[in-house]
């Protein structure tokens, strides 16, 4: 993967790296005296492949340098990865594979909104930390989900921004073309109340897609 790309994955996961110390001793899973395993079930084959296969690349990436460079408090870093191929039953059934079967420490890179909606219960259940999913859903901010992590800005905060500089542009009409499963649906809501922020309302609305 180019460079620019993988020293941001690192500047991404160091304080998550740096912070593991203070699991060890609380959880045993995934955390041996040369090791600490991270589980991924991510999309590896179909649609969205390309965003699974480049966030396995980059926490690949992120792990060698870390291991590298002495590894975290002297354990080297391994990612362990399913394909769940962007479906919500294989990511229930892989995140409990990584934690039951594995005994992953932590799982990290989750690609999509419908796969996080089906996994991060079963994380929470067995008081797994769920890290850096590749999603702005707020189902995963609130203040008590204390075993979540997220390192994106949400889809609130993003669609807010969109909303923002197109009014500043002067643009008065906004349409929302989304697409039909949660992950869609999270982006409308962020508009419509970006919108109903401004006094405004959707110009038109449309489904499509996945779904």
């Amino acid at each position: 993967m180019p460079r620019h790309r993988r020293f941001a994955v690192l500047l991404m996961l160091s304080p998550l790296l740096g912070g593991v110390s203070s699991f060890v001793g609380a959880q045993e899973s995934g955390v041996y005296d040369d090791l600490v395993v991270f589980g991924q079930s991510a999309a590896f084959s179909g649609a969205a492949r390309e965003l699974g296969l480049n966030m396995r690349l980059g926490l690949q990436a992120a792990f060698k340098e870390a291991s590298d460079n002495g590894g975290i408090h002297g354990r080297q870093v391994e990612l362990r990865h399913l394909d769940d191929k962007y479906t919500p039953e294989n990511a229930v059934t892989n995140t409990r594979k990584l934690i039951e079967e594995q005994r992953v420490f932590a799982l990290i890179g989750g690609v999509g909104t419908p796969t996080a909606r089906a996994a991060t219960p079963v994380a929470m259940a067995a008081g797994v930390p769920y890290i850096a999913p590749f999603t702005g859903a707020e189902f995963l901010r609130g203040r008590e989900l204390a075993h979540i992590v997220n390192l994106r800005a949400s889809f609130y905060q993003e669609t807010e921004a969109i909303v923002k500089h197109l009014t500043e542009k002067g643009v008065t009409g906004i349409a929302v073309l989304y697409q039909n499963d949660s992950f869609g649906l999270a982006g409308y809501q962020g508009v419509a109340r970006a919108l109903k922020r401004r006094d405004m309302t959707p110009a038109g609305t449309r489904r499509g897609g996945v779904g």
